[in-house]
């Protein structure tokens, strides 16, 4: 409590001063407010955490050319990843074609699919993408000779 006039504390609660003219009406009068403050200083860490997002790098593989505008990989707070691939090849995407390569500690704890888009080079046209557990990610279904391909995932990591 601020022993001269009130002041705002670091959470924007008045606190009251002992330049009252009750002599420690000011703790009287602070009993409700220190309570408040505490709260906001709480509710402010839960928020951090929250709004913490992480970025993590997606490692192309061998003969694959990544879209670094359009690629992303992101991880809030409670361990949901926002996984975002635009890529391309110099030859045809066949099935099972490994595209990237998802770090540890961003991989999902089981394999799954996604639909995405493959394009350039045959008709366009929907494939799925296959993550899985080890963090790779596999290409199905991309058609005779398409050699780019995206697509968009959310999951929760491992």
């Amino acid at each position: 409590m601020p022993t001269g006039a009130g002041q705002y504390d670091e959470n924007g609660v008045w606190q009251y001063g002992e330049d009252d003219l009750v002599s420690l009406f000011s703790d009287f009068l602070n009993v409700g407010q220190g309570s408040v403050s505490d709260a906001i200083t709480a509710i402010k860490g839960r928020l951090a955490t929250l709004e913490t997002d992480s970025v993590a790098t997606v490692t192309p593989a061998s003969g694959v050319t990544l879209d670094t505008i359009n690629t992303s990989c992101r991880k809030d707070g409670q361990g949901n990843v926002s996984l975002t691939v635009v890529a391309s090849r110099s030859s045809a995407i066949t099935d099972g074609t490994l595209i990237a390569t998802i770090p540890a500690g961003w991989r999902p704890g089981t394999t799954f699919e996604v639909a995405g888009a493959a394009s350039q080079g045959g008709n366009a046209q929907a494939c799925f993408v296959q993550v899985n557990f080890a963090g790779q990610v596999l290409i199905y279904g991309a058609g005779a000779n398409n050699k780019r391909i995206s697509f968009t995932a959310r999951y929760r990591q491992a």
